[in-house]
């Protein structure tokens, strides 16, 4: 596997901020080090929004947005990839996973919705056979009343 490049991410905190997330630290052990949290923090994040989980505002991430659950086989399957080392995280493996699905999902929606089409066609036709039975109906008992 190719080797993984960091970057260094500089931000300005208020002293309160800052004793909050050391305070947080101290008492989650999951995480040693400020970018630990931050890390986990933004990749969760970016995951929730991904998913559905969580929404952003309308003017960055516009259109329908749709929440999927996944069984538990299918999360541990996603962690048997993250211990092989085929995604970095669980994270990282959901955010693929949403990027696909959305690749995928225009074109899903469009075959969804051709087939709605053709199955309701008739259904439209008769009701527009009906719909100029009673125009007819209306011309002869007393015109349009519209």
């Amino acid at each position: 596997m190719g080797g993984h490049r960091d970057y260094k991410v500089s931000i300005r905190l208020t002293e309160g901020e800052m004793e909050e997330i050391k305070e947080f630290i101290s008492r989650n052990p999951r995480f040693r080090k400020i970018s630990e949290l931050f890390r986990y923090a933004v990749m969760d994040y970016i995951t929730r929004v991904y998913s559905g989980v969580e929404e952003i505002g309308e003017e960055y991430r516009e259109g329908i947005h749709l929440k999927i659950s996944l069984s538990p086989r299918m999360e541990k399957y996603i962690e048997n990839f993250v211990d092989y080392g085929i995604f970095r995280s669980k994270q990282d493996a959901i955010r693929k996973i949403v990027l696909y699905i959305e690749s995928k999902a225009n074109r899903i929606v469009a075959d969804f919705l051709k087939e709605e089409f053709e199955t309701n066609y008739s259904i439209l036709k008769k009701f527009e056979r009906e719909l100029r039975e009673l125009e007819e109906e209306l011309k002869y008992y007393g015109g349009d009343r519209r």
